[in-house]
């Protein structure tokens, strides 16, 4: 899916549905990048893909744990207690902070908010 957010970035949220290779999943991030796209990868599967750490991503809950939520490490950074993990962020605010930049992925993989 595509969203267009109000200052005009676009940004593809792509739900990984079918078998892809970290090839695969790399270049066609390539490929957005050289678009003007940000992207952001979520998958639901048990086991964590391994591209997942390579690239934007986001690891779910399945279809039957309703309300979705995020798999994995989410951080929020605060100045007296320095980095903390966050337990059950939703898939509603994990994408809402994904379009209002106040969610990233880092280089080792971590979420931080």
């Amino acid at each position: 899916m595509l969203a267009v957010c109000a200052d005009g970035r676009r940004f593809a949220l792509e739900a990984q549905l079918s078998p892809i290779t970290e090839r695969e999943v790399r270049e066609r991030t390539d490929r957005y990048a050289a678009d003007g796209v940000e992207v952001c990868w979520f998958d639901d599967r048990d086991r964590q893909r391994p591209w997942m750490t390579t690239v934007p991503s986001l690891h779910l809950t399945g279809p039957s744990e309703a309300p979705r939520t995020v798999r994995g490490v989410i951080a929020r950074y605060k100045a007296e207690s320095g980095w903390q993990a966050v337990d059950s962020v939703s898939l509603n605010d994990a994408v809402q902070w994904i379009l209002d930049r106040r969610l990233i992925q880092c280089a080792d993989g971590h979420v931080h908010g």
